[in-house]
C-alpha cells in the first residue's frame, strides 16, 4: 500500500476507489448512490442528493444521466441545507454495477456533476465521504454502509507507533501514540482477526491506520504497516545455546564410556576366574 501525496493519496488496496468530478459550488450534488442492493436491485436502488445552497430548489427539469436520461420528480421543493433521496418509481433509471457513470444535469442542460465508479459492491452504498489527515480536509468517493438521507461517513488517516498490542474483550481495541498522544482504536474481528492484529501489532510498531468515526469511537478500517520492530531475541544466545548443545552431547558419550567400562571389567572378572580355575 502508498498512503498520502501532497494532501491525501489513498491507495486502492487502502479502499476502492471511483472518481468524481465536482463542479464548483454546485447548489444541488449527488451525495450518495445504492446500485446494488442486497437481493433484487430493482425497485431498491436509490439516489441521495444535497441542496448546498440557503435556499429552496426545485427539482422540477433536473435530470440524471447514466447513458439514459430520467428526469428528477417535478414540483419538489428540497429545503436548503438538505438531503432528498429519490427512489422506487421516482428513479426512472436503472444503475448500472460496473463501469458506470452518473451525470446530474441542471435545468439549463449544464453538467453539474459526474462520478464514474468501477464496481459496485453489494449492500454498500458510494458516498461522497470527508477525509481528514492532520490539518488536511478532502473530499473522495469511497464505498461504504449505507446512511441514507444522513451525513455521510468521516475517515481519518493516523500515523502513529503501536503503544499498546492488541487486547481482546467485547471491544476489541490497541492504542498508538498520535502526535505525542495516546489514540485508542477499536476493530472488528470479523474484518480482522486478533491473532493477526495481535502478530502485527507489535509494541513499537509504526503503521499508517485509516479509521472511520463514529460515535465518538475510532474503527480501523484498513491500514498500512510502516516498520516493526526487531524480532524478539531469545533468552540464549547462539554461543550459550551451542555450550548447551555440548553438554546434552556429554550424556550419551557418558553412557558410552560406562557401558565400556562395565563390559571391559566383566572381560577381566571372567580372566581372573579362568585363571583360577586353571590353578586348581
Amino acid at each position: 500500500m502508498l498512503i498520502f501525496g501532497l494532501l491525501i493519496s489513498i491507495s486502492p488496496l487502502l479502499i476502492q476507489k471511483g472518481s468524481a468530478d465536482t463542479f464548483s459550488n454546485p447548489t444541488l450534488i449527488i451525495t450518495e448512490i445504492l446500485p446494488n442492493p442486497k437481493g433484487t436491485d430493482k425497485s431498491h436502488e436509490w439516489i441521495e442528493i444535497y441542496n448546498t445552497s440557503k435556499q429552496n430548489i426545485n427539482l422540477s427539469n433536473w435530470k440524471f444521466d447514466n447513458g439514459k436520461i430520467a428526469k428528477l420528480p417535478e414540483n419538489i421543493d428540497v429545503p436548503p441545507k438538505s438531503y432528498f433521496v429519490i427512489e422506487g418509481e421516482n428513479l426512472k433509471i436503472t444503475l448500472k454495477n460496473s463501469n458506470a457513470h452518473l451525470n446530474l444535469i441542471d435545468p439549463s442542460d449544464n453538467i453539474v456533476e459526474e462520478i464514474n465508479y468501477d464496481k459496485a459492491l453489494e449492500d454498500q452504498s458510494y458516498s461522497l465521504t470527508t477525509i481528514k489527515n492532520g490539518n488536511s480536509v478532502k473530499n473522495s468517493w469511497e464505498w461504504t454502509k449505507p446512511t441514507k438521507n444522513s451525513p455521510n461517513p468521516i475517515f481519518y488517516v493516523f500515523t502513529g507507533k503501536i503503544t499498546q498490542e492488541p487486547i481482546a474483550g467485547e471491544n476489541p481495541n490497541f492504542e498508538i501514540d498520535y502526535q505525542n498522544k495516546p489514540l485508542k482504536i477499536t476493530f472488528s474481528e470479523t474484518k480482522y482477526s486478533f491473532d493477526l492484529l495481535e502478530t502485527l501489532f507489535r509494541k513499537g510498531t509504526t503503521a499508517n491506520l485509516f479509521v472511520e468515526k463514529s460515535n465518538n469511537n475510532f474503527i480501523l478500517t484498513d491500514f498500512e504497516i510502516i516498520n516493526s520492530p526487531p524480532e524478539p531475541e531469545s533468552d540464549q544466545t547462539p554461543k550459550e545455546a551451542s555450550s548447551h548443545w555440548e553438554y546434552y552431547l556429554l550424556i550419551p558419550i557418558g553412557l558410552l564410556l560406562l557401558t565400556l567400562i562395565f563390559i571391559d571389567a566383566r572381560r577381566k572378572r571372567r580372566i581372573l576366574f579362568e585363571q583360577t580355575l586353571y590353578r586348581k
